[in-house]
């Protein structure tokens, strides 16, 4: 059921308002570049098989002096063994800041094959008090926040914004639709050409890490998590390989070809 929290229903609301009163312009999705629409397909990496497709497109909104990143998915897993299948919609706003990205809000519904919905997933971010609002399944938490922050929902438009000109680590928290949080690593893997969508790409490689403090050495027996990122600003996303979603799930590749 939808969150009855009147804070988190204030916050919304007045999004929406302030959403409905901004000029929204069919523009450039960063620094100029047009927005455009995705394509994407998960498949087990060993078999093949696909696991979902979804349609994804994004835009510009400036509202108040902020400028945003909005940008709406449409997804469906077709049944796996005895799982049905579902399909999904989600709609989520990000803050853009020069090459920046910094969640905001996030909106994600789950429905099964009847159209019930068996999931939805809302979460507000205030990075001046450094707090994430998660209201998952009308259960409401609030969660802190200490430093650099990427949502499951934006993580590939988060990671547009690595500096691949100078190729340092990067540390984020990430925030999971369970709710939790989890301190990443992000390391530099160089340059490699892949094929997706039927064209080779030359990319940046990355590796995402489990940051899990004096126990990191432990990391070598966790399952390679990796991103490829156009070599060409503004280094769209291509490809994911790693873990469908935590231990036990399947391992996949994820391709993204624009249109």
């Amino acid at each position: 059921m939808p969150s009855k929290n009147p804070i988190v229903l204030f916050l919304i609301a007045a999004f929406v308002l302030l959403m409905t009163c901004a000029c929204r312009a069919q523009g450039p999705a960063l620094d100029g570049h047009r927005a455009q629409k995705v394509s994407v397909v998960s498949r087990e990496k060993g078999s093949g098989r696909v696991r979902w497709r979804s349609q994804l497109r994004a835009h510009i909104i400036k509202a108040e002096g902020t400028t945003y990143l909005y940008f709406e998915e449409k997804g469906e897993e077709p049944a796996q063994g005895p799982e049905r299948s579902k399909a999904w919609t989600s709609s989520t706003y990000s803050i853009l800041e020069g090459n920046k990205i910094r969640p905001y809000l996030t909106n994600l519904v789950v429905r099964d094959s009847g159209g019930r919905a068996i999931e939805k997933v809302e979460k507000f971010y205030d990075h001046k008090k450094r707090i994430v609002v998660c209201n998952v399944n009308g259960r409401v938490q609030i969660l802190g926040l200490k430093s650099e922050v990427a949502d499951k929902q934006d993580l590939a438009f988060y990671l547009m914004g690595y500096p691949f000109d100078k190729k340092n680590d990067l540390d984020f928290l990430l925030v999971t639709h369970t709710p939790a949080v989890y301190a990443m690593t992000v390391k530099y893997r160089g340059k490699e050409s892949i094929n997706v969508g039927g064209r080779s790409t030359l990319c940046h490689k990355l590796e995402m890490l489990p940051d899990i403090g004096i126990l990191n050495f432990l990391r070598v027996f966790f399952p390679k998590t990796y991103l490829w990122f156009e070599a060409a600003p503004p280094h769209y996303f291509v490809r994911y390989e790693g873990l469908e979603s935590g231990l036990g799930t399947p391992y996949v590749v994820v391709d993204a070809v624009r249109e």
